[in-house]
């Protein structure tokens, strides 16, 4: 049977060694420059924020169960249930080898898009259904330090960052089409006109992936966007 006391410190315990991972070593190349060591800092702000508010709220039925206002089996179910629920949602995000619509259901050639180069279109001719599984968003991977070392204003245009909760975000660099997939072809629309959708894996076995699904059915010749994001704009310096 689980101490009172145990149950008590255990919150503190487990938020001490959450945080304690949140530092960012720098260890590899150069100095890190002004801008990496910025996107450091707002990232260790906002995970200390979540860490220590839920320490804080695992502390407080801690406590509530040493002082006997609540009954320690509803803190232990509430905990098993919201441990469930967070698993379900990871699995929600893996692909756990489910093959993504065949390459050959797309086209790559001039964008409908002024000005925007080359684009991705649906060749097949049945259309790709809603929520179909496209492909995944492939290229080199980097660390924090390759990825400011090879982009030192950050300004990687073919380069998708996705968090992961425990340590750096994985950058995954597609800009040499040889090294990457047919995601990189993909031109941005707002998300009210972009017929695909993008999920990022931040935990679990396959953290650090980003998948991309059909938001709608899409008809042969119709070109595939997604919706960059104002923070990808903001980052490459344009609107």
């Amino acid at each position: 049977m689980v101490s009172k006391t145990l149950l008590v410190w255990l919150p503190f315990l487990l938020s001490s060694l959450l945080l304690s991972s949140q530092h960012i070593s720098v260890h590899a190349f150069s100095a890190p420059n002004n801008l990496q060591l910025e996107v450091a800092k707002s990232r260790n702000f906002y995970r200390t924020g979540l860490v220590s508010g839920g320490g804080i709220v695992a502390a407080s039925a801690a406590l509530g169960v040493s002082i006997g206002l609540v009954d320690a089996n509803n803190v232990i179910l509430g905990a098993v249930g919201g441990c469930a629920a967070f698993s379900l949602f990871v699995e929600s995000n893996n692909q756990r080898g489910t093959p993504p619509v065949s390459p050959e259901s797309f086209q790559v050639m001039e964008s409908l898009i002024p000005d925007a180069g080359m684009g991705l279109f649906c060749a097949t001719e049945e259309p790709l259904p809603k929520g179909a599984f496209l492909f995944p968003y492939d290229g080199e991977i980097l660390t924090e330090d390759e990825y400011f070392q090879r982009y030192p204003t950050g300004q990687g245009r073919y380069v998708a960052e996705v968090p992961t909760f425990a340590g750096e975000p994985v950058y995954i660099d597609g800009a040499n089409p040889d090294r990457s997939g047919l995601a990189r072809w993909m031109n941005s629309k707002p998300i009210e006109e972009a017929n695909v959708e993008w999920r990022k894996q931040s935990f679990g076995s396959e953290a650090g992936s980003m998948y991309f699904y059909a938001s709608r059915d899409i008809s042969k010749g119709v070109e595939l966007t997604f919706d960059y994001g104002s923070s990808y704009w903001d980052a490459v310096g344009e609107e």
